[in-house]
């Protein structure tokens, strides 16, 4: 991972950029981003080994959940930053000359103008990742809009679960009459109804998907940092659509200008 990591590094901050603002992206946009996933996987990996078997505790929970927050942030932004690097490098405009929205700014298939622009083998490999696009733009959003990524404490199998219920009631009676004995045999017994298992989702009720964490942060990892490399290649040959994008936006300007010496020429 870190062999990765540093591959991707040296190629990006070893280019001589001709826009400052694209070797800020690259040096303290992706540099930091990577370093920063890189430090989570290996903080999730140490805290829940894959394979951990028993039961995490609630700070453990917590403390591998941040650091998957945090991967998941970075991830998403990682592939703005490629993309702002891309833009400033290219001078890339909307077809009216315009600047491109930062919204508009990304890999992802909503930022037309953006994939448009790349070279015919990088739009089909983007293309071909639309599914993984949408996965990482789906926690991205649940995680800062709707409900956060968190690890499940425990699974229970279905036909468990009536019995998982009614030791529920039967530990807040026990509870209620300050019986403790009783309470924590009946937790025991129901906590044996449980398994511990390494996946993460956000919201049941969107009908979030269980993944198991550990290879999909690694593949998220190995796959950004494969973009970032794509990227960089890119770099090194322009592609014909953004030749033509100038093209056209000389065309814009050329109109602009004229229209506004007709309108003088009128005013005079």
């Amino acid at each position: 991972m870190a062999g990765k990591r540093s591959e991707v590094l040296d190629a990006l901050l070893s280019r001589n950029y001709d826009v400052p603002r694209a070797k800020e992206f690259a040096a303290h946009g992706v540099s930091r981003r990577l370093k920063t996933m890189s430090h989570c996987i290996e903080k999730v990996f140490a805290t829940l080994p894959p394979e951990r078997e028993d039961h995490p505790s609630m700070e453990e929970l917590i403390d591998a959940v941040i650091h998957i927050q945090a991967f998941t942030f970075n991830a998403f932004a990682c592939l703005d930053n490629l993309a702002w690097i891309w833009v400033c490098e290219q001078k890339l405009t909307t077809d009216k000359g315009e600047e491109i929205p930062p919204t508009k700014i990304g890999l992802g298939r909503k930022c037309r103008i953006v994939r448009r622009s790349l070279p015919a083998d990088f739009q089909k490999h983007l293309k071909s990742l639309d599914g993984w696009f949408d996965h990482l733009e789906n926690f991205r959003h649940a995680l800062a809009h709707r409900i956060p990524l968190y690890i499940p404490p425990a699974a229970i199998r279905e036909q468990d679960v009536p019995k998982y219920e009614l030791l529920e009631k039967q530990m807040a009676k026990a509870h209620r009459r300050r019986n403790y004995d009783r309470y924590e045999k009946l937790k025991a017994e129901q906590q044996a109804l449980t398994k511990y298992q390494p996946e993460m989702m956000h919201s049941p009720e969107d009908n979030s998907k269980r993944i198991v964490f550990h290879p999909q942060l690694l593949s998220d990892f190995g796959t950004v940092c494969d973009l970032a490399q794509r990227l960089n290649s890119a770099l090194d040959s322009e592609p014909k659509s953004t030749v033509e994008r100038k093209f056209w936006t000389g065309v814009f300007s050329l109109k602009k200008m004229l229209a506004r010496a007709a309108s003088l020429f009128r005013r005079a």
